[in-house]
C-alpha cells in the first residue's frame, strides 16, 4: 500500500545518509518514488517537497532534471496552481530541446495539453494535444501518444464533436499492451464518460466501478475519488440518491483533505443538485455557492456556468422565481460561448421550468420547445426527454401522448428511476 511504501522510502533516504556507496543518482530515484507515492496519496505538498530534493541531484543530468519538473508540473496541476504547473512543462520542454530529449520533449508537450484541459480551455487544449500528438508520432512515443489522446477526446466532447471522441480506446489498448495497469485504470473513466454522454449510463457505471476498484487497490485515491464521484453523478441522474450519497461523500473528504480544488468544485456541484432533488434547498444552496466559489477561485469557467444554473433551480424551488432568472443571466453573461452552448439544453430546461413559476407560461413553452429541439439533435436522451415532459407538465395538451411515452421509455432505458416534478 502507498502509506506503508511512502515510509519505506523516508527510511531508505534516512538510511543513505552518511553512507559513501549511495550515488546522488540512487538517492534522487528514491526521492522520486516517494514523491510519485505522496502524489498517488493526494498529499501534493509533500509531493512537491520530495521533487524539490530529486531536483537537487539532478546536476549535469538534463534528463533526470527534465523528467522531475514534469512530475512537479503534475503535482502543481492536481494542486490547482495551473500557472506554475504549465511554467514547469514548459521550463522541462526547453532543457528537453536544448539537450536533444525528444521523448522528454513529447511527455512535455503531453503535460501542456493536460493542464489546458484541467483549465477546463477546449480549444486550447485540443491546440496542444494535436501538438503533442505530433510529437509523439514523431518518434514512436506510444505512452505520449496515448495521453494526448485522452486530451483530444475531452476537447472534441466540450467543442460538441462526441462522435470524434474515440481516441481513448486506443490510449487503453497502448496501456493494456504495455501493462500499465494504472494508466489504464485511470482512463477507463474516461470512457466511461463516453459512453454516459452517448446516453449508454449502464456501460458508464460498469467501467467507472472497474476503474474505481483498481484505482483503490492500486493506492491512488485521488483518481479513485473521480470515478467515486462519476459514479454519483449517474446515480444523482438517476434518482438513485440514497446510493449516491456515498461515492459523493467519499470523493469530498478525498478532495478536501488534498485540497484537490478542481476535484471539489465537480463534486459540490453533484452533492447540491442531490440535496436540491431530495428538497433540502438550505444544504443545495450551500453546496452549489461553494462550488462557484472553489471554480472561480481556479478560473474554471464550465464548473462556474453548470453550478450557477443549479443554484438558480435551487433558488426556484425555494420559491424565488425571479433571483433564479437573475443568477442564471448573470452566468450566462460570464460564461464563454463555447460553454453556454455545451450546456444549452440544460439552460433551457432549468430557465423554462423556473419561467413557468414565475406565471410566464408562453415565455416557458418557447424556451422549452428550443431545448428539445437542440437536445434532440445533439443526441442528449436525458435533456431532450426531461424537456419534453417538463413541457407536458406545463401544458399537456401541447405535447402528444406517444411523445411523451417515447421521453418516458428513454428514462427508463437510462435507467432513470424518480425524478422530482416528473411523472414516470
Amino acid at each position: 500500500a502507498n502509506p506503508e511504501a511512502a515510509q519505506q522510502f523516508e527510511r531508505a533516504i534516512e538510511a543513505s545518509r552518511g553512507v559513501e556507496e549511495a550515488s546522488d543518482d540512487d538517492v534522487r530515484e528514491l526521492w522520486v518514488k516517494l514523491g510519485d507515492v505522496r502524489e498517488r496519496l493526494g498529499e501534493f505538498d509533500a509531493s512537491l517537497q520530495a521533487y524539490r530534493r530529486a531536483s537537487a541531484l539532478t546536476e549535469g543530468d538534463p534528463a533526470a532534471r527534465a523528467d522531475v519538473v514534469l512530475k512537479r508540473a503534475r503535482a502543481k496541476e492536481r494542486a490547482g496552481r495551473y500557472s506554475a504547473a504549465l511554467a514547469e512543462a514548459t521550463r522541462a520542454r526547453k532543457v528537453a530541446e536544448e539537450a536533444g530529449l525528444d521523448r522528454v520533449r513529447a511527455r512535455a508537450l503531453g503535460q501542456a495539453a493536460i493542464l489546458r484541459q484541467a483549465q477546463q480551455r477546449p480549444e486550447d487544449a485540443m491546440k496542444a494535444a494535436r501538438t503533442a500528438i505530433a510529437a509523439a508520432e514523431a518518434i514512436g512515443d506510444e505512452v505520449g501518444l496515448a495521453r494526448a489522446y485522452s486530451v483530444l477526446d475531452y476537447a472534441l466532447v466540450m467543442t460538441g464533436d462526441l462522435a470524434g471522441a474515440t481516441n481513448s480506446q486506443t490510449s487503453l489498448e497502448i496501456y493494456r499492451r504495455l501493462g500499465m495497469a494504472e494508466d489504464e485504470a485511470r482512463i477507463a473513466p474516461n470512457l466511461g464518460a463516453y459512453e454516459y454522454w452517448r446516453g449508454n449510463w449502464n456501460q458508464a457505471l460498469r467501467l467507472y466501478e472497474e476503474g474505481r476498484a483498481t484505482l483503490e487497490r492500486l493506492g491512488n485515491v485521488v483518481d479513485a475519488a473521480h470515478t467515486a464521484a462519476n459514479i454519483g453523478e449517474v446515480l444523482v441522474n438517476q434518482g438513485r440518491f440514497d446510493e449516491a450519497e456515498e461515492p459523493l461523500m467519499t470523493a469530498r473528504r478525498t478532495y478536501a483533505a488534498s485540497g484537490f480544488g478542481e476535484g471539489l468544485a465537480f463534486v459540490d456541484v453533484l452533492i447540491g443538485r442531490m440535496h436540491g432533488l431530495r428538497g433540502d434547498l438550505d444544504a443545495a444552496d450551500s453546496s452549489l455557492r461553494s462550488a462557484i466559489d472553489e471554480s472561480r477561485a481556479l478560473g474554471l469557467d464550465a464548473s462556474t456556468l453548470e453550478a450557477s444554473v443549479h443554484l438558480a433551480d435551487a433558488a426556484c424551488r425555494a420559491g424565488s422565481p425571479e433571483r433564479g432568472l437573475a443568477i442564471l443571466a448573470e452566468a450566462e453573461a460570464e460564461a464563454p460561448d463555447t460553454y453556454a452552448d455545451y450546456y444549452a439544453p440544460l439552460i433551457a430546461r432549468i430557465r423554462g421550468s423556473i419561467l413557468d413559476s414565475a406565471g410566464r407560461t408562453d415565455a416557458s413553452r418557447e424556451v422549452l420547445e428550443l431545448g428539445r429541439s437542440m437536445a434532440a439533435e445533439r443526441g442528449e436522451p436525458y435533456e431532450e426527454a426531461l424537456l419534453i415532459l417538463t413541457l407536458a407538465r406545463i401544458d399537456a395538451a401541447g405535447v402528444d401522448a406517444d411523445e411523451q411515452s417515447r421521453a418516458r421509455e428513454m428514462l427508463r432505458t437510462l435507467g432513470v428511476r424518480s425524478i422530482p416534478g416528473i411523472d414516470l
